[in-house]
C-alpha cells in the first residue's frame, strides 16, 4: 500500500484549500451521498451567475438506493435544484451515467474532450476534493490529456450534520468521513485508481 508523505499531504492541502478559482469553461459538480450535498447547488449556480464558467455537468445516471430509502439522488433531482437556484436549463450538461467518483471524471473530460473544454471547476465538500482531483488528474495521465483543474467548495460546512456516504454507508456525522477519505487515498493509489501525492505536488507547483 502507497506510504502517505505527511509533508506533501499538508502542502497539497494547504493548496487546495487556499486557491480561489479562476474562470472555466465548465463546472463539474460530482454526485454526493444523500445529505451530503449542502451548500454545493448554490455554488455551482453562483459561479455560473458570476460568470466564472458557462455550464454546469452533472452525472447522468438516475440515483440509486438502499431497499425503500435513497442514499444518491439522480439526475432529475439535480437538474430541478440547479434550476432552483436559477439556472437555466441549457446551461446544465448530463455526463455518461456512472456509478462512482473514478467512473464520474472518466465521464467529465470525456465530455471536456468531446465539447472542446480547456478547463473545469470541480466543485465538492473540502474533504473530498483531495481524492476527487487525485483521480482527476490519473484520468488526465491516463488519457495524456493536457487540461487545467480549478476547484472550490462552499464556505461554511456543518460538520456535525449526520449524512450518508457516497456509497450509502452511514455515518455518525459529516466530520466522520474525514477519516474515511482519508483511509481510501492509500488504497485507491495503490490500486492505480489515483495519482501519487508527489504527482499532484507537481501539478499545484506549476505556474
Amino acid at each position: 500500500m502507497e506510504e502517505i508523505n505527511s509533508l506533501e499531504m499538508f502542502q497539497a492541502l494547504a493548496t487546495l484549500l487556499s486557491t480561489k478559482p479562476a474562470s472555466a469553461d465548465a463546472v463539474f459538480f460530482h454526485a454526493r451521498g444523500f445529505g451530503d450535498d449542502d451548500g454545493l447547488f448554490e455554488l455551482a449556480a453562483q459561479l455560473i451567475k458570476d460568470g466564472a464558467a458557462r455550464f454546469v455537468a452533472i452525472n447522468g445516471f438516475d440515483g440509486e438506493g438502499m431497499g425503500s430509502e435513497k442514499v444518491s439522488l439522480g439526475k432529475d433531482e439535480y437538474l430541478r435544484r440547479l434550476e432552483e437556484c436559477g439556472l437555466e436549463r441549457s446551461s446544465i450538461t448530463l455526463t455518461e451515467p456512472a456509478r462512482n467518483t473514478r467512473d464520474e471524471n472518466t465521464a467529465f473530460l470525456g465530455l471536456a474532450r468531446e465539447r472542446g473544454w480547456q478547463s473545469a471547476i470541480i466543485i465538492a465538500q473540502p474533504h473530498q476534493l483531495f481524492r476527487i482531483i487525485l483521480g482527476a488528474l490519473n484520468e488526465m495521465k491516463r488519457r495524456q490529456m493536457s487540461f487545467i483543474l480549478r476547484w472550490a467548495y462552499p464556505s461554511n460546512v456543518d460538520w456535525q450534520k449526520l449524512i450518508r456516504a457516497s456509497q450509502g454507508e452511514v455515518r455518525n456525522c459529516r466530520f466522520d468521513d474525514i477519516r474515511a477519505e482519508f483511509e481510501r487515498i492509500p488504497r485507491y493509489i495503490a490500486k492505480g485508481d489515483l495519482v501519487t501525492l508527489g504527482e499532484l505536488i507537481e501539478y499545484l507547483r506549476k505556474p
